[in-house]
Formats: structure tokens, C-alpha cells, sequence
């Protein structure tokens, strides 16, 4: 098993947020790796910044190309939540998605560099304002993105993780709180540094 824990930095659409100011505070996460027999191995993750919460799970299968020369195919589901109550303010989302993804590593001694490929599919999307229901939706692409991580060991077995992710995306799902209703896709960037334990 293979704990992480990362922070996550994300620019935002500016059409969405208006205004110059696009990055928001970041995602704590924990993700977790559990090898399985077979070379099958499940992956979860818990991301929040008190606001958002996100869990994703997905199993995953790998293929030994060499010894350095690893490949992983994958699908996750996650689940996104959120919720703002205050004073006369009570908004709440939540959401279902999808991910297909196929990622390649390769170790160069103990430093080791991953490129991650993976679809976005909305399966399902609510908002409400109190009580109401205030939109729906469901299935639909939302885009794709693009990472790429570098680890280097810090001690021992503790690793050091650095990573940009590149989305092509319709909804991404921190934004939830300021009701966006566009119908196009935004490029929005996310910064990734983090420890696996």
C-alpha cells in the first residue's frame, strides 16, 4: 500500500470567477494505493478545502514493459459534495463522474517520471438553493486532461511529487459555487506537490 498526500493549486476560468484573481485556495488530498494480485492494484482519493469535497476510487491494471518502463489503465468514479450555509446564503451541489485513464512511467534510478491521460464523462450534476433544486444535468463529455509528475525521494522511502495537470474541460467542479453556465471548454491548469509516504 502507498499513501500520498498532495495540494493542489488551481487557476480558474476567468469568465467564470470575473475577476483578475483566479486562483483559489488549494485541495488537500490523501490517496491511497492498494496493490492486488494479478498486477491489478484500487486507488482512492479524499480531496477538500473545506467547501468541496471529492472522493474517487478506480481500479487499476498494470503492464511491466521493462523493469524501468511501466504502464497503468484505469477508471475511476467520483463523487463530488459542497455546501455553503450562511446568513442568507444556502447553496449546495453535487455530482457523479467518470474518468478512462492510461498512464506511462519510467525510473531513471530513484527518480521517476509519469505522463497520465484521462476522459472526463459527467454522469450526473445537481445544484440547489435550499431547498430547490436549481439545475440538472447528466451524461455528457466534459474534456479530457493531461498530467505529468515527477518523484524523487526525499528519505528513505518517503518520495517527493511534483505535477502539473493540463484539463480541457466544461465543468470543473470547484466552481460549482458560482453557478457557471457556460457551454464551452475552459483550459484550466492545477499545480501538484506532494509527499507519498
Amino acid at each position: 500500500m502507498k499513501t500520498t498526500f498532495d495540494l493542489v493549486f488551481a487557476r480558474v476560468p476567468y469568465d467564470v470567477v470575473e475577476e483578475n484573481q483566479t486562483f483559489r485556495w488549494p485541495l488537500f488530498s490523501i490517496r491511497g494505493l492498494v496493490g492486488l494480485p494479478e498486477n491489478f492494484a484500487l486507488e482512492g482519493s479524499l480531496s477538500t478545502n473545506v467547501v468541496n469535497f471529492n472522493f474517487v476510487l478506480g481500479p487499476k491494471w498494470r503492464y511491466n514493459f521493462t523493469e524501468n518502463l511501466k504502464a497503468y489503465v484505469g477508471a475511476d468514479a467520483s463523487f463530488f459534495t459542497g455546501r455553503v450555509n450562511a446568513a442568507q446564503f444556502d447553496q449546495s451541489a453535487s455530482g457523479w463522474f467518470a474518468a478512462p485513464n492510461v498512464a506511462v512511467g519510467y525510473s531513471f534510478g530513484d527518480v521517476s517520471l509519469t505522463l497520465k491521460g484521462e476522459l472526463s464523462y459527467i454522469l450526473s450534476v445537481r445544484s440547489r438553493t435550499g431547498d430547490i433544486e436549481t439545475s440538472r444535468s447528466s451524461t455528457d463529455f466534459n474534456g479530457w486532461t493531461i498530467s505529468g509528475y515527477v518523484e524523487q525521494p526525499l528519505w528513505k522511502d518517503n518520495y517527493m511529487i511534483v505535477g502539473l495537470r493540463m484539463n480541457h474541460i466544461k465543468f470543473y467542479y470547484q466552481t460549482w459555487i458560482l453557478a457557471p453556465t457556460f457551454d464551452k471548454y475552459y483550459f484550466v491548469p492545477e499545480a501538484v506537490l506532494g509527499i507519498r509516504l
